[in-house]
């Protein structure tokens, strides 16, 4: 399977829409953004909304919404290696259901990204990607609260084939009182 468009696509598109202003111009050089130790750095707020996710703890689907604080870096290394890393805080959004409960989520969403120049093909790099979400929501009434736990991992080579691929998606409930710290 050839993941490595898909990958960087979604990379660009994520970080496309989490901006609600233009992103900044990094230069007008090329050489210049892909010389070694060359780096980017944006920290912003943004508005955000999360597809519909599933309250485990209820059996009714959340929408997930509010600002969320973003904090992206991208590097290259003196081999043109490309790395991202993204943390992308939810603290204080709000999440709510059809019935009409309100929720409060808390947690961080995490993504790495590297990627290897090919000098043959300059799209078909060889590239890791993991992205980790962990988010806790409170509830109104007892039995509400609950966690989840996301991970995705590959691990594609030069010719867009994956060689590691994971996925973990953990959820449960909490019983009143017992909110993690």
């Amino acid at each position: 399977m050839r993941w490595r468009i898909s990958i960087v696509a979604a990379l660009a598109l994520f970080a496309a829409a989490a901006c609600d202003a233009d992103l900044p111009t990094m230069a007008e050089d090329e050489a210049q953004v892909s010389a070694p130790g060359f780096k980017v750095v944006q920290n912003d707020k943004v508005d955000w909304v999360w597809p519909p996710v599933l309250n485990t703890c209820t059996g009714e689907y959340m929408t997930i919404e509010g600002r969320m604080h973003i904090v992206v870096k991208q590097t290259y290394d003196s081999n043109g290696g490309m790395h991202f890393k993204g943390q992308w805080q939810t603290m204080g959004m709000k999440a709510t259901t059809p019935s009409g409960m309100v929720c409060q989520v808390n947690g961080p969403h995490h993504d790495n990204f590297n990627a290897r120049p090919n000098e043959n093909d300059p799209f078909s790099w060889p590239q890791t990607y993991t992205q980790t979400v962990q988010w806790l929501w409170i509830c109104p009434g007892p039995h509400n609260d609950g966690k989840a736990f996301y991970k995705f991992h590959v691990t594609v080579d030069a010719n867009g084939q994956a060689h590691a691929f994971a996925e973990t998606l953990r959820s449960e409930c909490l019983e009143p009182g017992a909110i993690p710290i």
